[in-house]
């Protein structure tokens, strides 16, 4: 997670950020609520970019067994400590620490696992995303899902900053465009352009975004629908959810 564009906050200090924002707030709360709700009792979930495990102990909590994987090390070292019953326990696991690339994490670290998730946009700092999911398409079981938290290269707050306007070229004729940020470059994309570089192996199910009122914490909305789009303007991420690809799909 970034204060700005060039500014990293990382481990506690990432908690303290988190907490400052009630949207962030609101958003980690709706996501967990999604995630959940695509997890039948005692699943297995991959929480990529885990960060300082805030995510990992609340799958825990509610009976999953769950595998983290951050690059950072001062988020490796927090979660290591956010989560040490948990790993005592053994619903929790850090894989791959001092690995750059989830590439390089060996192929039977983890079993099959029934959900990927990674919350709060870890793959807008992923240069590679095609090889990413196609390792994804490794990890997961026959039915496994992805539900993942990406900025919306759409969202109204965005619109006082010089480098979204030019962007918007590059989002309108290509679908992404990237900005300079101090951990990696951070890439915007649009969902269907996101889809397509997911590749053969997964199809987008659902946009969603958190919602400001009503039962659920979150809604579904449809990109190309007029109707949706000031819920869409009005949120700063989107959660999109992809399923393994079948012969019926």
């Amino acid at each position: 997670m970034t204060r700005s564009l060039n500014t990293l906050v990382t481990g506690r200090e990432y908690i303290r950020a988190l907490d400052a924002r009630k949207s962030d707030r609101d958003c980690r709360t709706a996501f967990l609520e999604r995630a959940c709700s695509l997890l039948p009792p005692r699943s297995t979930v991959f929480d990529f970019g885990c960060g300082p495990g805030l995510d990992a102990r609340a799958y825990a909590s509610r009976g999953h067994r769950v595998y983290g994987f951050d690059v950072d090390a001062q988020m490796c070292a927090h979660f290591r400590e956010f989560c040490a019953g948990e790993i005592a326990s053994g619903s929790v696991r850090l894989v791959g620490e001092g690995q750059r690339d989830l590439l390089d994490l060996p192929a039977d670290v983890l079993p099959p696992v029934d959900l990927v998730t990674a919350d709060f946009a870890p793959l807008n700092l992923v240069e590679n995303l095609p090889q990413l999911f196609a390792r994804f398409e490794q990890l997961l079981a026959p039915r496994g899902q992805v539900l993942a938290g990406i900025l919306n290269p759409l969202h109204s707050g965005d619109l006082r900053y010089g480098w979204w306007w030019r962007g918007l070229p590059r989002l309108v004729t290509r679908g992404q465009y990237s900005v300079s940020g101090a951990q990696a470059p951070i890439t915007r994309w649009q969902t269907r352009r996101l889809a397509r570089i997911a590749g053969e192996a997964f199809v987008l199910r659902e946009v969603s975004v958190p919602s400001p009122r009503g039962l659920a914490s979150w809604r579904r909305v449809n990109p190309s629908a007029p109707r949706d789009w000031p819920a869409i303007a009005a949120s700063r991420y989107l959660f999109v959810l992809f399923a393994r690809r079948t012969e019926s799909a």
